[in-house]
């Protein structure tokens, strides 16, 4: 059981990697492989789940980058995720439209102001 929580750390399936570390812990308690493959996936599980926090708390306050960072770092540690993977969609298109509003907005001021060269810079 050891080795198929091993692979299934090694594969970034880390609910599986604790199942069957547990499982393993349960026929051989003081197992160092085990505790330390469960410890290990437990880990990732937790930074996984706070690196996503923080990217969502990011994108609310339009912190791009930052929220980008820890996405990032979500891919690393799970890098096929559906969840990470559309957060990271998710994010470049909020990008994407943040950065678009505020154009038209700099365009219609510009506008505004009767500066026509400077507003047909903006999309």
């Amino acid at each position: 059981m050891v080795a198929v929580a091993e692979q299934a750390l090694k594969a970034y399936r880390y609910e599986d990697a604790i199942r069957y570390a547990g499982e393993a812990l349960k026929a051989k308690p003081r197992d160092p492989k085990a505790r330390s493959i469960r410890a290990k996936a437990q880990e990732c599980e937790k930074r996984l789940a706070e690196l996503l926090g923080q990217a969502r708390a990011f994108l609310g306050e339009n912190r791009f980058a930052e929220a980008a960072k820890c996405i990032e770092g979500a891919l690393k540690l799970k890098p096929d995720d559906p969840e990470v993977l559309a957060l990271k969609r998710e994010a470049a298109e909020r990008e994407r439209e943040y950065r678009f509003a505020k154009a038209l907005e700099a365009a219609k001021a510009a506008l505004k102001q009767g500066r026509h060269n400077e507003a047909l810079r903006h999309p």
